[in-house]
């Protein structure tokens, strides 16, 4: 099994918000169709993520309503990426499956805590190209789970 990370900067402009570099995706996704392996993809947030958590403070934990709003902003702008890299992957008939990490993952003062591997297994027993991206994610520490679930 291979697990290849492209790093969101290599794909976007981190300085430009939400700035994806086609052409650069293209060239990973020709490559990407050469691995004859089991390959789970992941990519950074890069301009679609950092720039909007930094705005709204996010990694400094729940503090205001705002916050609430941006982790939601920033969660769609990721998506958005994720969406992009998986058209690359899709045009290079590579059959890609987005995993959103705030789904799977939890975390405790930015420390992984908990995460489903499971469903990895089960896309690529499949057949299928897991991608997974950076993404806000409830951290237990940093106040953003429910009280009840402590």
């Amino acid at each position: 099994m291979i697990i290849l990370k492209i790093g969101g900067s290599v794909i976007t402009d981190k300085k430009k918000e939400n700035t994806f570099k086609q052409n650069i995706m293209d060239n990973f996704s020709s490559v990407i169709k050469k691995i004859d392996n089991d390959l789970i993809l992941v990519h950074g947030a890069g301009s679609f993520g950092h720039i909007l958590a930094k705005k709204f403070k996010l990694n400094e934990g729940y503090k205001t309503y705002e916050q609430v709003k941006g982790f939601s902003f920033t969660h769609e702008k990721v998506q958005l990426l994720n969406s992009y890299v998986l058209q690359s992957l899709h045009k290079y008939d590579i059959p890609a499956i987005s995993i959103s990490p705030h789904s799977i993952v939890k975390l405790n003062n930015h420390v992984l805590e908990k995460i489903d591997y499971k469903i990895f297994k089960d896309y690529l027993d499949k057949k299928f190209i897991p991608v997974t991206f950076g993404d806000v994610a409830l951290d237990r520490k940093r106040d953003w789970l429910a009280r009840n679930e402590e």
